[in-house]
């Protein structure tokens, strides 16, 4: 699961927790990590707009967008910070 937390959005979405032995897992993301793009989708906020209220969501439906395109089996490419540095 994500979560949007406000001003560190500018750096993407906060995993917040990851299913056991589920794909992500599998994929190395871990709790804390947070998804910056996906298929080349922004999912980071302008330092301006983070913690904005009217903005609050929607790196979340950014997110949901993109995966309705996708079928079960298909391969995304996603960007992540984890351990301070984009992977």
């Amino acid at each position: 699961s994500t979560t949007s937390s406000g001003d560190r959005d500018t750096l993407g979405l906060l995993i917040q927790s990851i299913t056991p032995g589920g794909p992500a897992e599998k994929a190395g993301l871990e709790e804390g990590n947070r998804i910056a793009a996906i298929n080349g989708v922004n999912l980071r906020l302008s330092r301006e707009d983070a913690g904005e209220r009217d903005m609050s969501g929607l790196t979340s439906r950014r997110l949901t967008r993109e995966m309705a395109k996708l079928k079960a089996g298909d391969e995304v490419t996603l960007r992540v910070w984890q351990n301070g540095a984009y992977r």
